[in-house]
């Protein structure tokens, strides 16, 4: 049984537009094309959790986290209710400099 979320995504051919480790393209989503998706949940979590009657729920903090590579990316999940952003795709991808690049709102 699949426990995990898979993704496939396929050019106008119907071939796999990316590359995974077993040649097939499925693989887990991440990066960009995450962000819109994890802004979607961030801001409805938040919204829920803030619904609640009980006070120690409103309280519950989110760590949003999916697509963020910018600062840009890191205002836009703050704006829907992260109290703390994660990095994962880009820093594997850039390196510790994404962080630089966040806070400093740089290329």
């Amino acid at each position: 049984m699949l426990t995990d979320k898979r993704c496939l995504v396929m050019n106008e051919s119907g071939v796999p537009a990316l590359g995974s480790a077993n040649g097939t393209g499925i693989g887990g989503m991440a990066g960009d094309a995450l962000h819109p998706l994890a802004l979607g949940n961030v801001k409805t979590i938040r919204q829920l959790l803030d619904a609640s009657v009980q006070e120690e729920v409103r309280r519950i903090s989110i760590i949003g986290i999916g697509g963020v590579k910018d600062r840009s990316g890191y205002e836009r999940m703050k704006s829907v209710g992260a109290a703390a952003v994660g990095v994962g795709t880009a820093l594997g991808r850039e390196g510790v400099v994404v962080f630089k690049k966040i806070t400093d709102g740089g290329p």
